[in-house]
């Protein structure tokens, strides 16, 4: 299976590190290209039989529609009586 990864912080590394262990192949691509390419560098000494490291050139985002980005989440209620004087 081929992953995708935007990022190249401590949930990337962890996830990729995961993945590279099944032995899927791995693109990394963040904001900072030497971020990522230096990740990429690390973990593909890693990389076990068909595994591999990227690094991707470029993304984009696309959420479904205009409406809908950004999610938010209704008000909680609360089922308790509010505090207060009196």
């Amino acid at each position: 299976m081929q992953i995708t990864i935007i990022g190249a912080g401590n949930m990337a590394r962890g996830i990729a590190t995961r993945a590279l262990a099944g032995g899927h192949t791995v693109t990394l691509t963040a904001k900072d290209p030497a971020k990522a390419a230096r990740l990429a560098e690390e973990l593909s000494a890693q990389a076990a039989g068909d595994a591999a490291v990227r690094v991707g050139d470029d993304f984009a985002v696309a959420p479904p529609n205009s409406s809908s980005w950004p999610c938010r989440s209704p008000p909680r209620r609360s089922s308790r009586p509010p505090s207060g004087p009196g």
